[in-house]
């Protein structure tokens, strides 16, 4: 991986062209996480299970990775896997977990009550705790947490550092990748928006050589799954409004993507956990997390919580960052927050 220049701009730094994919250099490791990337682990609290990915598991004493899944993503797709295994090498002695949303890849549905949050709130919070208690129930001895998400995961990542703090533990960093809920959207028209950017490939992130080469490295790596996986897993995000339809009616009827509930929960996790940092991004080109909507508003809080909030905006970018190829990136900026900004 490159060394970040600390004079260019953060969007340059962490740009296709200047990102190399991470993968362990020793071929044992890197084997080991590959393994680890194919096999689904049970993650539970007393009402409710999710599946998930557990990667670096033969290191558990630095502070616990956790990647909060996003709507429509699930641990069972090769993206998730070359997900995990992105933060795994860039993070090789942390343990990294990756936990799916319920009625996502093999978790349970949502209960009552969170779909009920869903319709009057707007909010995942009960879902976010919900999946906070379940990771600590799966690492009793884990003490201290950073916390990544893309788009609704990046949602549900504050509300997620909240029920860390209650339980005791400690939220050292809170990232967002184009988060979801942070303003009032035409729910039809965004999402029409993004249907078409899907079903043309998300084009704009496969144009030029560094694109291509992104590409490539995520090619590999599901080549070599499929070389290692004794069992095809085939996962299609139309399962999900199959197995929850109510979730699913909910989420077209009342999104909380289209909301403020995610800036509130924000803004409480920065309250709740004092010595907690949030680095978050945005990209300028996104619909969902709309720069000009919420510029006013981020920048108030930068003054009131100074230091402990950066949000970058990285102007070419779409919502569509998040796609797997492109995930080097956000492993690469999450690394160099890690190394520049926490002291544990």
């Amino acid at each position: 991986m490159k060394m970040p220049n600390a004079n260019a701009p953060m969007h340059e730094t962490f740009s296709a062209q200047n990102t190399e994919p991470y993968r362990f250099a020793d071929e044992a490791r890197h084997e080991a996480a590959l393994r680890e990337a194919d096999e689904l682990v049970c993650l539970r609290n007393r009402n409710q299970r999710f599946s998930g990915l557990h990667l670096n598991r033969d290191f558990s004493e630095g502070p616990v990775i956790v990647r909060v899944g996003s709507m429509n993503s699930a641990s069972t797709t090769e993206s998730q896997k070359y997900t995990a295994y992105q933060y795994a090498a860039a993070f090789p002695e942390n343990p990294v977990i990756s936990i799916d949303l319920p009625s996502h890849g093999g978790s349970d549905r949502h209960t009552i009550v969170q779909r009920a949050e869903r319709l009057i709130k707007k909010s995942g919070s009960l879902t976010a705790h919900a999946e906070a208690k379940a990771v600590h129930a799966y690492l009793p001895n884990a003490s201290e947490y950073i916390i990544i998400g893309d788009s609704f995961g990046a949602q549900l990542v504050p509300e997620f550092a909240i029920k860390i703090g209650e339980l005791g533990l400690k939220p050292l960093l809170i990232m967002g990748f184009d988060m979801t809920g942070v303003n009032y959207f035409n729910t039809r028209k965004t999402f029409l928006r993004m249907n078409k950017a899907r079903k043309s490939g998300h084009s704009a992130y496969h144009d030029g050589e560094a694109n291509g080469r992104l590409d490539e490295a995520f090619e590999d790596f599901c080549a070599e799954m499929n070389q290692l996986s004794s069992n095809e897993r085939v996962y299609n995000p139309f399962h999900v409004g199959k197995r929850d339809p109510v979730f699913t009616l909910l989420s077209l009827l009342r999104s909380s993507t289209n909301s403020e509930s995610g800036m509130n929960a924000l803004e409480k996790s920065l309250k709740c956990n004092e010595d907690m940092i949030a680095a978050m991004v945005s990209g300028g080109l996104s619909k969902i997390c709309n720069w000009k909507k919420i510029q006013g508003r981020v920048e108030l809080m930068k003054q009131m919580y100074g230091d402990r909030l950066s949000w970058d905006v990285w102007p070419e970018d779409s919502h569509s960052m998040s796609i797997a190829p492109q995930q080097p990136r956000s492993a690469a900026f999450a690394k160099h927050i890690v190394d520049t900004r926490l002291t544990y």
